[in-house]
This record gives structure tokens, sequence and C-alpha cells, in this order.
């Protein structure tokens, strides 16, 4: 395949992996803060990309791009409203830009984010 199949691959898996419409899915969109994709979610779609395009993503600590799968904690919320903090804030932020990337080097890249 070339990059330019394994692009449309790539968003055509994030579109249904998400159930979201195609047409939300631009090179800066981000997954966690404007899609949503969160915990567990997050990891799944890592894994479906991995199977897909044939890339090791065993050791890609997901969290850090996701959060950790947790359910709604409303003192965490609560302190984070009263602090003005952003419950993504520490999350590495990645990019659809950044997945293209990872497609095109057939590899996780360390350095996304």
């Amino acid at each position: 395949m070339n990059r330019i199949s394994d692009e449309e691959a790539l968003l055509e898996l994030i579109s249904e992996e998400l159930a979201i419409k195609r047409d939300r899915l631009r090179d800066e969109t981000t997954l966690c803060r404007e899609l949503g994709v969160a915990g567990l979610d997050g990891a799944e779609l890592l894994e479906a990309i991995g199977k897909r395009f044939g890339i090791d993503v065993s050791e890609v600590e997901w969290w850090r791009y996701f959060g950790p799968e947790v359910g709604y904690d409303p003192i965490r919320h609560l302190l984070a409203v009263l602090s003005s903090k952003n419950l993504t804030e520490d999350i590495v932020t990645l990019r659809i830009s950044d997945l293209k990337r990872i497609v095109a080097a057939g590899k996780w890249i360390e350095s996304i984010g």
C-alpha cells in the first residue's frame, strides 16, 4: 500500500472505531480533548491501529495519551473546577497527524506529543 491509501485506511479505521463522522478527522484534531477518547477506549483504538498496520503497540503507555480508565470522580472534577485546572491537562496531546506519522513509519514514535 502506498502512503495515501494508508492514511485513508487510518482515517476510516478511526471513524469506525470511534463511531464518528469521517469529516471530523483533520490532521490537527486531538483524540482526547476534541474527540473525547479516554481510558481503555484509547487503548483499544491503538490496538486496532497496531493490528491493521502491523505496528507493535504493546509497550505504548496509552494512559499518557488518554488518561487512566476511571469512572467519573465528582471530587476530582470539583477540585479541577475550583482550581481552573483542565481535567486533561496532564495528558500528552495525540493528534490525527501523529497517528499518520506512526503509520507511515510502521512503528510507534516515542517523541509524539
